[in-house]
């Protein structure tokens, strides 16, 4: 008998696999933004609008050893760990002018101590004026000098940071060490510096290091200001639908006037009999606020708008500044800055032809990173 047939029949019938969907791929892992393109640009980015392009060093003294390594790295160094805290942190643009004014205070005051050696012949800060020197303290100097760097020397180049950079702008750039590595390269050879300029640089000339009461303020303000800047979180514009943001040539032709009305007020009424530099210095920056905050809040305000403020201020070098110490008081080793400032100024008008293509391709584009969190919360 063949048995093969009923065992066969006994056997269990096999249970079909259950009905499943393929395992779709996992989606390739997006490559890791590096971080030492954006740092590298801010680290001779800052120095740049700061020092060369406003003939504050001559191009000529920027390419030379001393120069190239010590400016940018007084002024990347501090524009770059100023940008990782309010990114970390999150915070918005009154933060970075508080944080740059911090900056100003440390370079001006305790660093190369033109708010105090203004008796030098040789000094930046030297005048014949007597207006706004208190407790040995030239604070007409003083508060001109912190708005500068404030905006000058860090929020710009925080601007055309997140203009060049829209995807990494609001992403750290430095983990711990390296920002502890960073701080530890700026300090030690401004430390050198400061100690240069109180006993020597400008011994020949009567000054003979800072005076103790104005010191201590100047230490006072830097503390202060660095804490506002770090902890204080400042509310944001409110919006304002109803109006629309002015033309990209308003803003441009405004922050050129206001930036030639600050620095020629800063440069003639502490040479005149009126008392009164200090209060107008304030007063026209506080105006300037007031003026690119209300329009910021304003519909259709944009990346173009952001960067017509730098280009106003670049247009003060341009027309204005550079000309005149180059070619009208021919200040030493300044041949080829108003050069300079017109190819800056075209390199600008060509970031801005690519910002408004990109535009006009992507009109419902939503903000960038960099305006979505650190720029937004600008008061």
């Amino acid at each position: 008998m063949d048995l093969y047939p009923i065992a066969a029949s006994s056997a269990p019938a096999a249970t079909p696999a259950p009905f499943t969907h393929p395992t779709p791929p996992m989606p390739p892992t997006p490559p890791r933004l590096r971080m030492w393109p954006v740092l590298l640009t801010l680290y001779f980015l800052a120095p740049m609008l700061a020092e060369v392009l406003s003939g504050s060093t001559a191009p000529l003294m920027f390419i030379q050893p001393f120069g190239f390594i010590f400016i940018p790295l007084l002024y990347g160094s501090s524009a770059i760990l100023i940008r990782e805290v309010i990114v970390r942190r999150r915070l918005g643009w009154a933060n970075v002018l508080i944080l740059g004014a911090a900056f100003g205070i440390s370079q001006e005051a305790l660093i190369v101590q033109t708010w105090f050696n203004f008796m030098a012949k040789s000094s930046p800060s030297h005048t014949g004026a007597a207006y706004g020197i208190v407790l040995g303290t030239d604070w007409d100097w003083a508060l001109s000098l912190t708005i500068y760097h404030a905006v000058i020397s860090i929020t710009l180049p925080l601007i055309l940071l997140g203009l060049l950079f829209p995807r990494r702008a609001a992403l750290p750039g430095l983990g711990p060490k390296r920002a502890i590595a960073l701080l530890i390269w700026l300090i030690v050879p401004c430390a050198l510096l400061a100690i240069n300029v109180a006993t020597r640089q400008f011994a020949k000339e009567g000054y003979t290091g800072p005076p103790l009461a104005g010191y201590l303020i100047a230490c006072a303000l830097l503390i202060v200001t660095l804490l506002v800047g770090c902890f204080v979180r400042f509310p944001t514009a409110r919006p304002r639908p109803d109006k629309h943001a002015p033309g990209v040539w308003t803003v441009r032709l405004s922050v050129f006037g206001l930036t030639l009305l600050f620095f020629a007020q800063a440069l003639i009424l502490p040479n005149t009999p009126l008392p009164i530099p200090l209060a107008v210095t304030a007063l026209l920056f506080a105006f300037c606020l007031w003026r690119i905050s209300s329009w910021a809040a304003r519909s259709g305000w944009n990346d173009r708008h952001r960067l017509a403020i730098v280009m106003g201020v670049l247009a003060y070098y341009l027309f204005a500044w550079s000309p005149l110490i180059e070619f009208v008081a021919r200040l030493p080793l300044r041949e080829g800055l108003t050069l300079a400032d017109v190819l800056a100024m075209l390199g600008l008008f060509l970031l801005d032809w690519r910002l408004k293509r990109r535009m006009s391709a992507n009109p419902g584009e939503p903000a960038s990173p960099t305006q979505s969190s650190m720029i937004t919360r600008m008061a």
